[in-house]
């Protein structure tokens, strides 16, 4: 049987209930504390070579725990996410931001795959397309007691399969619809208010309607030629016809810039992207925006102006009129913090390295890597309660404040510390000697991960 340290057992000890059988549960374990101790590429092959498991003969089992083995992975998502409900955020707004990534994967055979545009490495002027595989990722945004920045941590991760991907008779459904699902399942658990938060491409009417239904608060970039109007005026108890949906037209984003060149502006210092604050001039009103197809959307709109000019301004929306024009900038700004867990998922957790290609095994992978992030999160808080973390610095780099790295670096010690300390006790075995015993431990650690 696994042997954990026990900030680390309580943590995973409510994913217990996600497996039928307590033997996928001791597997699951395994594979789980092999995927955080390996460095590199997180195939299955590694993460037995880890556990020291190279030499099982059954060692099918463990691939079929992707591929064929039993386990619900929105039971998962929702265990994960009341674990960080309770750890980080208690009574306080829920902020979850979304955002899609690219996994990118080469391979006729794998299930999902399509051509798309890559955005780590297009530009506004260059685009650039990757095969791969699209995963539209939802996480929660909350401060760390470690840190002073904002970071994103995922809890549930679907699957966005291309439109030649064979789906029989369903009919394709978008990032955008897919999306929309992930709302309506968080606020099922949740059962409360909470803020989404997104970029450019969840800034619209249908996604915007689709959370208000389940009373959820969006953020998100507002176009820039969007049609916004004023709410309709209130008409005689009588008056003949269908009642008004809308008012006057307003203003657009552009008319505000211009004017704004002569007549001065309100401005405030707020917290902006790098972890530093900027001063910007913000121009804001309430709305109703109008979209062919859909009801008139009230929301409050904020325009955003770099008074240096370095930055070109930014037009933002909330559908929740309560939240105010600083708030609504700072929710938007936490959101770069999805970029940030999205590189060290790729740098440091292997994300796009696995070599799995059906589907159960495609839509398993990928998430648990992604959920390993909170995880490791979850555990070192644990560890912080009792031992204070510290930068991992060297004398040639001076490190500022604790980055995911160093969060890794805790954990790991911790499970090298549970698996190598009983191994230089005395054994009671005369046939394991001090000498095996240490030999042992010597092809351990000099095995490259």
């Amino acid at each position: 049987m696994l042997s954990l340290p026990n900030e680390i057992a309580d943590v995973l000890a409510p994913f217990r209930g996600v497996f039928a059988q307590q033997r996928s549960w001791q597997k699951a374990q395994t594979m789980l504390v092999g995927a955080i101790l390996c460095q590199g590429h997180r195939t299955v092959s590694r993460v037995l070579q880890v556990m020291g498991l190279g030499q099982t003969q059954q060692y099918g089992k463990y691939y079929r725990m992707l591929s064929r083995v039993g386990w619900s992975g929105l039971a998962a998502a929702q265990t994960l996410l009341s674990l960080i409900m309770l750890a980080f955020v208690g009574t306080e707004t829920v902020v979850i931001g979304i955002d899609e990534t690219l996994e990118r994967r080469w391979g006729h055979r794998i299930w999902g795959l399509g051509i798309y545009r890559d955005g780590v490495k297009s530009s506004r002027t260059h685009t650039v397309k990757s095969s791969g595989v699209r995963w539209q990722v939802m996480q929660v945004l909350v401060r760390l007691p470690w840190s002073p920045r904002v970071w994103a941590l995922p809890f549930f991760s679907l699957m966005v399969p291309s439109e030649a991907t064979p789906r029989g008779k369903r009919a394709y459904r978008s990032s955008l619809d897919w999306a929309i699902v992930m709302v309506r399942v968080v606020s099922r658990w949740l059962k409360r208010y909470w803020v989404c938060v997104g970029d450019g491409g969840y800034g619209n009417a249908k996604f915007g309607w689709a959370c208000r239904r389940h009373g959820v608060a969006l953020v998100a970039r507002l176009p820039w030629k969007a049609n916004l109007y004023e709410f309709a005026p209130t008409m005689p108890p009588r008056y003949p016809g269908r009642p008004r949906t809308k008012g006057v037209r307003l203003p657009s984003m552009q008319h505000h810039l211009e004017r704004l060149s002569v007549e001065s502006g309100p401005f405030h210092i707020l917290p902006w992207y790098g972890g530093h604050h900027a001063l910007r001039q913000l121009v804001t009103g309430t709305a109703v925006w109008d979209v062919d197809g859909y009801p008139p959307l009230p929301l409050r709109w904020v325009l955003v102006i770099d008074p240096t000019g370095v930055h070109p301004p930014t037009a933002l929306f909330s559908t929740s009129l309560l939240l105010s024009p600083p708030q609504i900038v700072e929710l938007y700004v936490a959101r770069w913090s999805l970029e940030v867990t999205f590189e060290e998922a790729r740098a440091h957790l292997g994300v796009q390295s696995q070599r799995q290609w059906s589907k159960a095994a495609t839509t398993r992978t990928t998430p648990v890597l992604f959920a390993l992030f909170s995880l490791v999160c979850l555990i070192a808080n644990r560890l912080h309660a009792f031992t204070p973390l510290v930068p991992h610095t060297t004398a040639w780099y001076a490190k500022p404040e604790i980055t995911f790295s160093d969060l890794l670096w805790a954990v790991r010690t911790a499970l090298w510390r549970a698996r190598v300390v009983p191994r230089l006790a005395p054994s009671p075995d005369p046939a394991l000697s001090l000498e095996a015993e240490r030999e042992q431990l010597i092809q351990l650690l000099a095995a490259s991960f």
